[in-house]
């Protein structure tokens, strides 16, 4: 049986969350970078009414977000990455 995920606000993300669902705006492209394996990861920085964070997509994602648009995530995970909370897709 598939997860549906925990519904959960900024505020709520705890590391090593999985299969969470939350919806924020994009407030800030971060920046762009590749990592060994030859992937591009785009970070940004997000926000719902309870708190903002960090929040990092893969390959193409990233070049689908703007800032000031409205994202709603379903099935992704967070985790504590150089001492700060990410998300992650």
């Amino acid at each position: 049986m598939a997860q549906t995920g925990v519904d959960a606000s900024i505020a709520e993300l705890t590391p090593e969350l999985r299969v969470v669902n939350t919806a924020f705006v994009v407030l800030d492209k971060l920046g762009v970078r590749t990592i060994k394996s030859g992937a591009k990861v785009t970070t940004f920085k997000v926000a719902d009414a309870t708190g903002s964070v960090t929040f990092a997509v893969w390959d193409d994602v990233g070049s689908m977000l703007e800032p000031g648009e409205i994202f709603s995530l379903r099935g992704g995970y967070t985790e504590l990455h150089a001492a700060r909370a990410d998300g992650r897709v």
